[in-house]
């Protein structure tokens, strides 16, 4: 990765302006064909404020490619703004800025066609939303993981080879008789092979004889009750809540470190989806300590039981009119 450093930013930086000009294109064929289908064209302003969202969105991207973090609270405001204003392209759009009922009256045989764009229209703006409403809410959640709460918790185990105790590298164990132990076994005198087996970590152990084995030693007979590694303690026994702890295996004691896997921007992506679709599921909500996520959360429910709602209506309307004029231009030509 340092090698390739140079190749890595300048490979990042054309890919990042590559999406970019694609979207502008992109956007600039949509506002130079849809006036002509529809008779009638864009307001300026939308066009502009998604023009200004996509950047907005590539800048964050960009940020985060590249680690820039003294601007993230900023960014999350910014992204915020950028999605308030989208509601405002919404609003114009259910409002008739394309004044598509007159479009069906007077296009008669050509209404499947109108129909047909205004759900490609409607569909790739909330898809729109839908990711615009996600990245915001990664960018909360990446600022401080504890930020969102989630059901499905998967945990990334490390084990940590060459322990020390006392500033020793813990080699053999051994018993308090001084017998070096070299093998353990659960209580039924099965044989101990692995770390974590049967879906448990094995906190107790046996030797041969079926003794319950209190504590490990060194070959002069210390107890091993702690031992340290990089500036982490591991305790001997642990309850559920501990997160880092030492287990025999392979013959001697070493540390296992488990933290929780840090979830991605797809797990904020059905969260965004779920909430706006005002299903709700509750396996993501946000964490009741902080404020952000949850005003976040509540106002992504807003809008969909408002705006996308509404949308839906606005959308269904169309079709209906499409069909219907679809049947007229039938009737009147035969």
């Amino acid at each position: 990765m340092d090698e390739d450093k140079i190749l890595v930013i300048v490979t990042q930086s054309l890919t990042t302006g590559f999406i970019f000009l694609l979207i502008i294109c992109s956007w600039q064929y949509l506002f130079n064909i849809i006036p002509s289908l529809l008779e009638n064209s864009i307001d300026a302003k939308s066009g502009f404020i998604l023009t200004l969202s996509a950047i907005i969105l590539i800048v964050y991207v960009f940020f985060m490619m590249f680690n820039v973090a003294f601007l993230e609270e900023v960014m999350i405001f910014i992204l915020i703004i950028g999605f308030i204003l989208l509601l405002g392209v919404n609003l114009n759009m259910i409002v008739g800025e394309f004044n598509i009922f007159q479009n069906l009256r007077n296009r008669k045989g050509k209404s499947k066609a109108v129909t047909r764009m205004v759900f490609i229209i409607f569909f790739s703006f909330h898809l729109y939303i839908m990711i615009y409403a996600s990245i915001v809410a990664f960018s909360i959640y990446d600022q401080n993981h504890d930020t969102y709460v989630f059901g499905n918790k998967e945990y990334d185990i490390q084990l940590i080879d060459n322990v020390e105790y006392n500033g020793n590298i813990v080699r053999d164990v051994y018993n308090a008789s001084g017998v070096r132990i070299n093998r353990v076994y659960y209580e039924d005198q099965t044989e101990i092979l692995d770390f974590y087996e049967h879906g448990k970590y094995a906190t107790e152990y046996y030797d041969q004889y079926g003794n319950l084995i209190l504590n490990f030693y060194t070959q002069d007979l210390q107890r091993i009750d702690m031992v340290e590694k990089e500036d982490m303690e591991f305790p001997r026994y642990v309850d559920e809540t501990d997160t880092s702890y030492l287990v025999f295996y392979q013959g001697t004691l070493k540390g296992i470190n488990i933290e929780e896997t840090q979830h991605g921007y797809s797990d904020l992506l059905y969260y965004a989806v779920i909430t706006i679709s005002s299903i709700g599921y509750g396996d993501i909500h946000p964490n009741t300590n902080y404020l952000l996520p949850q005003f976040w959360g509540g106002f992504l429910s807003i809008y969909g039981i408002t705006f996308y709602a509404l949308s839906i209506g606005y959308v269904s309307n169309i079709a209906f009119m499409g069909v219907t004029s679809t049947k007229e231009s039938e009737t009147d030509d035969q």
